[in-house]
């Protein structure tokens, strides 16, 4: 039996659900993972017969440990999904969460959002800012750090983004 790691899982997953079965090989040899699941003969390589850039295929083994491991697979949250799910867990509209309000009821849940956004997704602190509409990314790093500070000494705030967290990766499918 092969163990995969979650980033390894992911690839799996965003290959084989992607059109046609393929990815654009850059950003998957750039991966940790690429070259272990090309050793175990998951996934291949592949040129096009065309001129064209090569692209990550999975291989019918690939597409067999996916089937294996696709109900194990963390859902990895866009950030839409997380403030839709910060907006329920608090009662807010999304106009309230990205407004400029510094009132403590939208404040907080923003600051769990900024923080939530950092563990659960790839995006940078600027690209945070400017999906919560917030002026500079500096704003998104004392949020986050407030938020780990918070989560680590109040236990209503640790549930609160414990909660929130397991519904955002809760495996899908």
């Amino acid at each position: 039996m092969i163990e995969l790691s979650p980033d390894a899982k992911r690839w799996l997953l965003r290959i084989g659900d992607a059109t046609g079965g393929t990815w654009p090989v850059s950003p998957f040899l750039n991966s940790a993972d690429s070259s272990a699941l090309m050793r175990l003969g998951l996934v291949e390589c592949v040129q096009p017969p065309s001129p064209g850039l090569p692209y990550a295929m999975l291989t019918a083994a690939g597409r067999e440990k996916l089937r294996e491991v696709r109900p194990t697979i963390q859902h990895q949250p866009d950030m839409g999904e997380i403030i839709r799910a910060v907006c329920g867990r608090f009662g807010l509209q999304r106009g309230e969460l990205l407004s400029t309000t510094k009132e403590r009821r939208i404040a907080r849940p923003r600051q769990i959002a900024m923080y939530l956004a950092r563990r659960l997704t790839h995006a940078s602190f600027p690209v945070i800012a400017s999906c919560l509409r917030l002026g500079h990314h500096s704003t998104v790093m004392h949020g986050v750090e407030l938020v780990a500070k918070q989560v680590a000494n109040r236990e209503e705030m640790a549930a609160d983004v414990l909660s929130l967290e397991a519904v955002l990766t809760r495996p899908r499918g």
